[in-house]
């Protein structure tokens, strides 16, 4: 029977790679359930001063494909959508659409090897349309909006698809313990992001994450995990436990 779970709207650290929240920022080859839909929300916002307050929506979500379902093996279809914004003025803006294909291999009694690749679509930019320039303004009238502003503003953006792909398992050990454990890399196809006409090419990035369960019952449990990411020259690792 197909089971369909709605997840609440949280917030969480600004680069969403908290993976409980939003899996396929972290590993589009993550394991999904055989049979299960899911949507997933995140929201954050900032308000770092009057005039430029930062909100970002990230919503997600997976449909499994059942007709290629099997007993050792199955699939789904990846989604998600992200915006981030600045209020008011409109300033800067980044829209990225997700589209992703993941399948689940059972390579034993109790283990699963996933794999997945996604592609993004993304759409960044400055927004000046809501400025004015000195070239606007009439003396005794102040600024008309009618008068052209004289600078070309419309180069400000930047449109480039983005390729991802990953690896994940888990299972569970001789001593009856579950564990997982993936690695993925983003951007792979390195895309250009510049605003500005330029040559930027947006760094490779490595995730590796990894749990254990080390005690677990129907009420609770104690599942050690970790997670490190690579990119740019940058290495942050995040250790916790569930």
């Amino acid at each position: 029977m197909l089971t369909f779970t709605i997840g609440i709207a949280k917030g969480q650290y600004q680069n969403f790679s908290q993976f409980n929240f939003s899996p396929d920022r972290v590993n589009p080859g993550k394991y999904l359930k055989k049979d299960e839909a899911a949507l997933r929300t995140v929201y954050r916002t900032v308000n770092s001063n009057v005039n430029l307050n930062l909100n970002t929506i990230y919503a997600s979500g997976t449909y499994p494909l059942s007709m290629l379902s099997s007993d050792y093996s199955w699939s789904a279809i990846t989604f998600s959508v992200y915006n981030d914004a600045t209020t008011q003025s409109g300033l800067f803006n980044t829209t990225e659409l997700n589209i992703g294909y993941t399948h689940m291999l059972q390579i034993g009694e109790q283990q699963t090897l996933s794999f997945g690749i996604s592609a993004r679509h993304n759409n960044k930019g400055i927004n000046l349309r809501n400025y004015t320039t000195g070239s606007q303004f009439n003396p005794g009238l102040g600024f008309d909006p009618s008068i052209g502003l004289e600078e070309n503003f419309e180069d400000f953006g930047s449109i480039y698809y983005s390729l991802s792909s990953g690896i994940y398992l888990k299972g569970t050990d001789l001593l009856n313990k579950k564990y997982f454990m993936g690695i993925s890399f983003y951007d792979i196809n390195r895309p250009n992001e510049s605003v500005l006409d330029r040559q930027s090419a947006i760094p490779i990035t490595l995730q590796a994450e990894g749990g254990y369960h080390i005690y677990e019952d129907r009420q609770y449990g104690i599942i050690p995990s970790f997670l490190y990411s690579r990119s740019g020259g940058t290495d942050v690792l995040t250790i916790g436990s569930a």
